[in-house]
């Protein structure tokens, strides 16, 4: 109950106390005038019900307390009700509001898990061109240019792939996301040239890894799928 229904609750049951007090004496004792020959007016009784009693103060007292406590239980019921009203209408505003950011969630996971997945798919082609390459290679410049220059690029692929897996960290495992910045750091420091001759350096590792991750990636997008 807010502070508006709490004074308007007081100052009827002030108002109706004085009503009561005043109007019920008032009315019984209106009998008494004009009829001289009547007897005196005695009290009324609490088991008989006389038109001609009139109420002491304490049983004006009674009976106003009566209606007030009936009307004020009107009052109570139509103000509960209008609370729980908006009780119910605050819960449904707070529940669509939860579900627009568990959707907003679900959406931002997907989309950079596939983006992430995205990422690794150039890291696999690009890792493999070069692998087939230093194989066959005498020396770096035997690994032909246009491989090379697609390989100097990655660069460009792995600052993306950080940014993507800085604004997944409210979506993603916070164990994965460090797991996947460790293995990009790990990635960008690997140098080519010294596969010469035999091939792209930890290439199965590195290829059993992206798996590893892409997989992770899937669950993770199947498990928030089967919780919405």
């Amino acid at each position: 109950m807010d502070l508006k229904s709490v004074a308007l609750f007081a100052t009827l049951f002030v108002a109706l106390n004085l009503v009561v007090m005043v109007a019920v004496p008032a009315f019984s004792q209106s009998g008494e005038t004009g009829d001289e020959s009547k007897p005196e007016i005695a009290p009324c009784s609490l088991v008989a019900f006389d038109t001609y009693c009139s109420p002491s103060g304490w049983m004006s007292f009674i009976l106003g307390d009566i209606i007030i406590a009936i009307l004020l239980a009107l009052l109570l019921r139509f103000l509960s009700k209008k609370t729980y009203q908006r009780i119910v209408e605050a819960s449904e505003h707070i529940d669509t509001i939860i579900s627009r950011e568990a959707e907003a969630k679900r959406r931002l996971l997907v989309y950079n898990s596939q983006s992430l997945k995205n990422t690794f798919s150039i890291l696999l082609m690009n890792m493999g061109l070069m692998n087939m390459a230093l194989a066959k290679a005498k020396t770096y410049e035997d690994v032909p240019k246009n491989i090379r220059e697609y390989y100097a690029d990655i660069e460009f692929v792995l600052n993306r792939a950080y940014n993507t897996i800085g604004f997944s960290v409210e979506v993603l495992d916070p164990l994965l996301v460090e797991e996947i910045q460790a293995f990009l750091l790990k990635f960008e420091n690997i140098k080519p040239e010294s596969g010469v001759g035999k091939g792209f350096p930890d290439y199965d590792k590195t290829k059993e890894a992206i798996q590893r991750f892409s997989d992770k990636l899937d669950n993770a997008v199947a498990t928030n799928a089967e919780s919405v």
